[in-house]
């Protein structure tokens, strides 16, 4: 954890705690980090005053991060990574030149929470590609592609797609077509 002092370090020559160190300074006293700041009260009072602040400070900062960890819907990085683990199972040679959400729904299914997740992209073939989407039977790189027929597409042909990607919510957070959670 980063604390950071606003004003210049002071020096307190009466303070019993840090013995005229620098104010600002982090100390471990009873096994409670504390930063030493000038309070109200002097000695023990002025530590119990800062290490409850400490604690508190601590308490939001770890509310902050978990709540950080399960986001409320699927994000762009999770879309962008969701498409690329699906072309690279499918032995696309593709590189998503550009990715971008434009809309996004939830719903509550019986098995649970879900959400629509609609994207644009454009994707570049380095080495060209042939497409053999009348054979997928399941939804795939076709599907992603927006390509229902075979179709071949040129080195360094860059496709402009629309689609939808698929989320499910678990505890571990939303799961996407790839089976990766995020």
């Amino acid at each position: 954890m980063i604390f950071s002092i606003l004003a210049p370090p002071q020096i307190l020559p009466h303070c019993s705690v840090c013995s005229g160190r620098e104010i600002g300074s982090i100390y471990e006293i009873d096994a409670a980090v504390f930063v030493h700041l000038r309070a109200p009260g002097t000695g023990a009072r002025r530590k119990q005053m800062i290490q409850g602040q400490v604690r508190v400070a601590l308490a939001l900062a770890g509310v902050l991060a978990l709540s950080a960890c399960s986001p409320s819907e699927p994000n762009d990085a999770a879309g962008l990574k969701v498409l690329r683990n699906i072309f690279e199972r499918a032995h696309v040679p593709a590189n998503i030149v550009s990715f971008k959400k434009t809309m996004g729904r939830a719903a509550t299914t019986r098995e649970g929470e879900v959400y629509e997740y609609w994207y644009e992209s454009e994707v570049q073939f380095p080495d060209g590609y042939d497409a053999k989407c009348a054979e997928e039977k399941e939804r795939g790189a076709c599907a992603l592609l927006g390509v229902v027929t075979d179709q071949s597409f040129k080195k360094n042909e860059v496709v402009k797609s629309e689609g939808s990607l698929h989320f499910s919510k678990t505890e571990k957070g939303w799961v996407g077509e790839d089976k990766n959670s995020y």
